[in-house]
């Protein structure tokens, strides 16, 4: 729970500077990719053999030209196998869930002043930006045991989990009101409950999963 005074305080530091801004705008944005999970089983940060398709939505209010809250969500793919790991084959659990995410996000812009200018009016520009935020993931894991009297199979785990999406991206405006982009996040979990293995896992790592993809992203502005 460490965690998240210090992500309270960093949203804040992000929204102070919006508050004091009088230009704003709405922004919506689709982005299409992958998903990631690391956990108790997978030893691997990323791990190329537990990659699934997601999709996540975002709908962002800008109240300068770097300065943004995103509402998002995330629907996906999570799985992980222990016939990956030759340490972990032996014991022979794998486990699949949909994930669904829904988070508050607040983002920064590095150069988001560059695209507008006072002389030259709009100006296409690439631009990176990085994002920190918190939320819930639902996530019900279905799970099979390589021992049928694994204790885990016994425990009611939970389905709601809080999380911390952390990542950044790079975003070219295409038009005044177009861009495409490509972004990553990583959710970290405050749960060692995701892949439905605990007990018989390492109890001391929390699970959680990477997301990467392409962004097509629309600002409703003048």
């Amino acid at each position: 729970m460490k965690t998240f005074p210090w992500l309270v305080k960093t949203l804040l530091l992000i929204a102070i500077p919006c508050m004091l801004s009088s230009q704003s705008y709405w922004e919506g944005s689709l982005s299409y990719g992958v998903s990631s999970y690391y956990g108790d089983m997978s030893r691997e940060f990323l791990n190329s053999n537990d990659i699934n398709p997601a999709v996540q939505l975002g709908l962002s209010r800008y109240f300068d030209n770097s300065h943004s809250v995103r509402l998002n969500f995330l629907v996906g793919n999570i799985s992980g196998d222990d016939r990956y790991d030759e340490a972990l084959a032996n014991r022979g659990n794998s486990f699949r869930a949909t994930v669904f995410e829904a988070s508050v996000i607040g983002q920064y812009d590095l150069i988001g002043e560059q695209r507008f200018s006072r002389r030259v009016g709009f100006k296409r520009t690439f631009t990176p930006y990085f994002f920190v935020g918190g939320g819930v993931i639902f996530a019900e894991p279905k799970v099979t045991y390589g021992n049928p009297n694994n204790e885990d199979a016994a425990i009611d785990y939970p389905i709601v989990h809080i999380f911390a999406p952390v990542g950044g991206g790079l975003k070219y405006d295409m038009s005044l009101k177009m861009y495409l982009g490509v972004q990553a996040g990583i959710r970290f979990t405050i749960s060692d409950y995701l892949d439905g293995v605990q007990a018989s896992g390492n109890a001391y790592n929390n699970d959680g999963y990477i997301f990467a993809g392409l962004t097509v992203g629309y600002r409703f502005i003048d």
